[in-house]
């Protein structure tokens, strides 16, 4: 029997559906990806396809992860590309102090280039930045509606971009901070790719608009 065709385009629920064993784990051939954490934790991950308007669903199979409500997340999705985010605390194999959580973000590949043709699952090396108190750089945490997924051309360029709102001092001036990571699907440097960082001013009507004529 031929198998089911795969949706031409699909709707994602955010929730995701967190499954540890096998039984209740429900597993898509067509659509299933291994990964590994930072810290070297497997995981699997499945999307159960429907077309539209019914939603499509994402399991995760995180068994050693930890176990509680909201530490796996559906970021952003563009073309055949989905952002994830795994939570979790840091451990002896991870350099940051006790209590502090990393977020680990991973670009799933729906349909990879020639010969990989199944569906596989990359992690996204950290954004960084200097942390006086630490005296070291440590990981950026990103609030997880401030990322986004950008799929470019038809060469598997893609951008993960996040947007932030902070306060420079001493002057207290509120900027626009614009965080990139530019990779692709065929990239042979997968993992070594580069975030880079900008401030951007905020520019408010008073600053552009003249207030009389």
């Amino acid at each position: 029997m031929a198998a089911t065709a795969v949706p031409n385009w699909v709707m994602l629920e955010r929730f995701v559906f967190r499954r540890d064993d096998d039984a209740s784990f429900r597993e898509d051939k067509r659509t299933m990806a291994a990964g590994t954490t930072f810290t070297g934790t497997p995981f699997r991950v499945s999307f159960i396809l429907a077309d539209p308007p019914t939603p499509s669903r994402l399991y995760v199979w995180w068994p050693r992860g930890p176990k509680l409500s909201m530490v796996c997340h559906l970021v952003a999705a563009h073309r055949d590309l989905v952002l994830l985010r795994l939570d979790y605390p840091g451990d002896e194999s991870d350099p940051s102090p006790f209590g502090e959580v990393r977020n680990d973000y991973f670009v799933y590949i729906a349909d990879p280039p020639s010969p990989q043709r199944a569906p596989l699952i990359r992690l996204l090396p950290d954004c960084t930045e200097y942390n006086c108190y630490f005296q070291r750089p440590v990981q950026r945490i990103f609030e997880p509606h401030g990322a986004g997924l950008l799929c470019c051309g038809e060469e598997g360029t893609f951008v993960v971009a996040y947007l932030d709102i902070r306060r420079t001092p001493p002057s207290g001036e509120l900027r626009a901070e614009l965080s990139v990571l530019r990779s692709s699907v065929r990239s042979s440097d997968a993992g070594e790719e580069q975030w880079t960082t900008k401030l951007l001013p905020i520019k408010y009507r008073d600053d552009v608009v003249p207030t009389s004529l």
